[in-house]
């Protein structure tokens, strides 16, 4: 997505965000406070004219030439921040429940399309609210005739806190944001790249090889498959069947760098002639060392010996590799001998580099996938992952046409602020990673774990037996009570949990419903005392 791109999905989402909350204001004051007051009272008639006349503007900009809005953009942080500073004014409070739309205005800016808009909207949250506050003691100064007090002045320095905060944060997902979407483009570039130089290779050899209809299958598959399986089983499946081949096979690099076959293609059952070939000191491992093609004239008197055991008198191996990452090996075999000549070789290097290019896509393409489902501090599920999980089972409930069976056990850390207050946020992240690994190692294949927010955790289970579900949280509760912290200070802590639990359909009939039931069950759990797990019940 291009800068005009971004800029304008931007300032769509803030429109609506916008009308939305203009309907909402308008239809909740007329009717609490009456339209004949709104127009007896200037001030409040002036806040909705401007709210109006700064929705006007952003309608304009919002159609004007890319190059107008780019350039008045801080237009909107003016518009949203000053809206904020009258309806606070009007709340003729110092310390206004309106407070929180300040840092709304400052954390919309996250993806600081413009350069200096976090400090703009800063700069403007910061000035509006000193403002409130000095047009605020102008007006009444009884409303701060407590300012001694200790509370009044904690609560003011935590406000100005948290838009300094705010804008930090808000300023470094931004840097982190503008980086990420920097070295993607430097990958897709590079990607971009390979595939410009493989189009010119096919381009120059098209009219040379009777088999290019052979290759432009098996590209229009790569662009297309994103699965692993799928690929590679339908290119070992056209090699077979175009190169009449005794046996096609995929092999990959595991971690332990061994090879271990991907898919298969043959006319008779090679199972063990492949399991022999895939160690280490035969040709195809060979070959993948060397990061070069090698054949038949390659093979050592053990290699030969072998395959010729198997009725094999001509093979190729041609390694799966980009710059310097390995990724596997292709094989193809023959009963003939002496079948690979050079225009073979050649249309099976450039089926290699095609297929090394695509399995790393793929690989890029999974790993984005599932960096999207998962939580980057605990690497337990997420959010998102929770809300497809929920849908799922909503569907899997109503394509069998069976009853919703679920439960939910929803954990948090207990006084988990002091952990980060007193020891710091990284031995708070600590341990978060620590409590994740736990849940993590308490699920099973009906189960999952998921970071919920904050310190809160999630194990959403498709087994409704409360008792076996009370035996597991209780066994998580007791493994994190029973841990031991140590700060960088060298002092040592412990921590506990609380937790509630839910199911249907004995709690509740749908998930939304049940997780509310779980979490009044936890809320019970910690007005109990904490460090405790508490099954939801009805009665009260």
């Amino acid at each position: 997505m291009d800068i005009e791109e971004r800029i304008q999905l931007r300032l769509r989402v803030n429109l609506y965000f916008h009308t939305v909350l203009t309907i909402i204001l308008t239809i909740s004051s007329v009717i609490l406070l009456g339209i004949d007051f709104i127009l007896d009272h200037n001030l409040y008639f002036a806040f909705f004219l401007f709210n109006l006349l700064g929705l006007l503007c952003k309608i304009i900009l919002y159609k004007k030439d890319f190059s107008i809005t780019q350039r008045y953009f801080w237009v909107f942080s003016l518009v949203d921040v000053g809206a904020v500073s009258l309806a606070y004014y009007l709340t003729a409070s110092p310390l206004s429940f309106v407070f929180p739309f300040y840092l709304i205005c400052i954390f919309i800016t996250v993806r600081e399309i413009v350069p200096g808009e976090v400090s703009l909207a800063t700069a403007l949250s910061i000035i509006g609210f000193s403002l409130n506050l000095l047009l605020l003691w102008e007006k009444d100064p009884s409303l701060f005739s407590y300012t001694k007090n200790s509370y009044v002045l904690c609560a003011l320095f935590f406000t100005y806190s948290a838009l300094l905060f705010t804008a930090t944060l808000t300023h470094l997902l931004s840097k982190q944001d503008h980086q990420f979407i920097k070295s993607m483009r430097a990958v897709l570039h590079e990607k971009e790249d390979h595939l410009k130089a493989l189009n010119k290779v096919n381009a120059s050899l098209e009219e040379k090889y009777a088999a290019s209809y052979t290759l432009s299958l098996i590209q229009q598959y790569i662009h297309h498959e994103l699965y692993e399986s799928k690929l590679l089983t339908k290119i070992t499946d056209i090699v077979q069947g175009v190169l009449g081949s005794a046996f096609t096979a995929i092999f990959g690099l595991a971690e332990d760098q061994s090879l271990k076959v991907l898919a298969y293609s043959g006319v008779k059952d090679f199972t063990s002639l492949l399991q022999i070939i895939q160690t280490p000191k035969w040709l195809p491992h060979k070959a993948l060392t060397e990061q070069s093609l090698l054949g038949w004239e390659s093979a050592s008197s053990a290699d030969i010996q072998l395959l010729q055991q198997y009725g094999i008198n001509s093979i190729l191996c041609i390694p799966l590799y980009t710059k310097e990452v390995k990724i596997g090996i292709l094989v193809v075999s023959h009963f003939q001998a002496n079948v690979f000549k050079n225009d073979q070789r050649e249309l099976l290097q450039i089926i290699g580099n095609q297929l090394s290019l695509a399995l790393e896509n793929i690989k890029l393409h999974q790993a984005t996938a599932d960096m999207a489902l998962h939580d980057q501090l605990t690497g337990l599920y997420n959010r998102t992952y929770f809300n497809n999980y929920l849908e799922n089972i909503k569907e899997e409930s109503i394509k069998k046409q069976k009853p919703l069976s679920f439960s939910s056990l929803i954990f948090d850390i207990d006084h988990f602020k002091q952990v980060n207050d007193v020891r710091g946020h990284l031995v708070g992240d600590d341990v978060l990673k620590i409590v994740a690994s736990i849940l993590q190692k308490n699920t099973d294949e009906n189960s999952v774990a998921i970071r919920y927010g904050g310190e809160e955790f999630l194990l959403l289970s498709r087994n409704t037996d409360l008792n076996q579900l009370k035996e597991v949280a209780e066994r998580i509760r007791q493994q994190i009570a029973s841990l031991e912290f140590t700060d960088k200070e060298g002092r040592t802590f412990s921590i506990t949990i609380s937790g509630g639990i839910a199911s249907i359909p004995k709690h509740a009939k749908t998930t939304e419903e049940v997780l509310q039931k779980a979490d009044e069950a936890l809320y019970r759990a910690k007005e109990s005392g904490r460090n405790r797990i508490i099954v939801y019940n009805n009665l009260d």
